[in-house]
């Protein structure tokens, strides 16, 4: 197996876990707050594609180095991580629905984008990244 590039994943654990304030604040702020900013909905939708991005950076990186393993998609990325224990098998299946969302809204379908069900999704499922971040560095601590 190949060596873990420890200061790549955390160049992108940096990443996440700025947005992840960044998103926090706005969750902090309320819906009604959320909703008559463009700054801060523009700023989410750009923020979830930054921490998508990392996010399967990271994995992407793992599979390829430490598990030889080549992915085909976000999906299948996130999917490999889960069957290859690099995050909680049930964590990887949550966070195929945000590949889904960066692809489908974020990036290829931003107009038809609903910034209120937006909020509401990542109220939900923040706690999501958070295990994420915990997942992956847990895992590099025993790599």
């Amino acid at each position: 197996m190949s060596v873990i590039d420890h200061r790549r994943i955390n160049y992108f654990l940096k990443d996440i876990e700025e947005e992840l304030e960044y998103l926090e604040g706005v969750i902090q702020k309320g819906p009604d707050d959320y909703l008559k900013s463009t700054d801060r909905t523009k700023g989410t939708r750009y923020s979830l594609i930054i921490l998508t991005e990392a996010m399967l950076n990271i994995c992407q990186h793992i599979l390829a180095k430490h598990r030889r393993v080549a992915v085909t998609g976000y999906k299948d990325t996130f999917r490999k991580a889960g069957e290859y224990s690099i995050i909680n098998k049930s964590l990887a299946e949550r966070l195929m629905s945000l590949a889904s969302l960066r692809n489908e809204f974020l990036t290829h379908g931003y107009w038809k984008c609903d910034d209120r069900k937006l909020f509401s999704l990542v109220s939900e499922n923040i706690g999501d990244i958070k295990a994420f971040v915990k997942d992956i560095k847990d895992y590099i601590k025993e790599a």
